[in-house]
C-alpha cells in the first residue's frame, strides 16, 4: 500500500499517530487488566507494574510516541485520549481494590498517578541513556522494589 493510501486510510499522518498512540494505550490496559486477575490486591498492582514496564520494553516506538519523543509537536486525538484515560483508570481501580482490601492508601487516583509517575521517570531515565543512575541489568527490579516499597509503606 502506498504512502497516500495509508494516509486516505487514516486521514491523514495525524490519523496513524493517533490509531498508533490508542494502540500503545490499549496495550498498557491490557497488561493492567491481566494483573487484575490476582486476587491479592497489593500483588496485583506489583504485577501491573512489571507488565506495564513489559509493554514500555518490549513496544519501545510506541511508548515513546504516546509520551511525546518520538513526534515533536503531536498532541493526541480522541480515539488516543479514550484509550488512555481507559488504562489509566483501569489502574486506578487496581490501586482503589488495594486501598479496600488492604488499608492500602486513602486516595486511589493519587496514588496511581504516583506509582505511574515512578514507573514514566524510570523509563525516562533509561530512554535517556542514564548509566551513572541506573544498573542496566537491573533497572526493572529497581522500580518494582520502589513501588513495593511504596505500598507497603502507606
Amino acid at each position: 500500500m502506498s504512502t497516500i493510501g495509508i494516509y486516505n486510510h487514516f486521514d491523514g499522518k495525524r490519523g496513524v499517530i493517533d490509531e498508533l498512540a490508542k494502540e500503545a494505550f490499549d496495550l498498557v490496559h491490557q497488561a493492567i487488566v491481566h494483573a487484575s486477575r490476582i486476587e491479592d490486591a497489593r500483588a496485583a498492582v506489583l504485577k501491573a507494574a512489571q507488565n506495564y514496564l513489559a509493554v514500555a520494553r518490549d513496544h519501545e516506538a510506541h511508548y515513546r510516541l504516546v509520551f511525546g519523543e518520538a513526534v515533536p509537536g503531536y498532541a493526541m486525538g480522541p480515539k488516543a485520549r479514550v484509550a488512555a484515560r481507559r488504562a489509566f483508570n483501569r489502574l486506578v481501580e487496581l490501586v482503589d481494590a488495594a486501598s479496600i482490601s488492604n488499608e492500602f492508601l486513602s486516595d486511589a487516583r493519587a496514588n496511581a498517578i504516583h506509582l505511574w509517575t515512578i514507573i514514566h521517570g524510570y523509563i525516562s531515565l533509561k530512554h535517556h541513556a542514564v548509566p551513572m543512575i541506573l544498573n542496566e541489568a537491573d533497572w526493572e527490579n529497581q522500580i518494582i522494589q520502589i513501588i513495593a516499597h511504596q505500598i507497603n509503606h502507606n
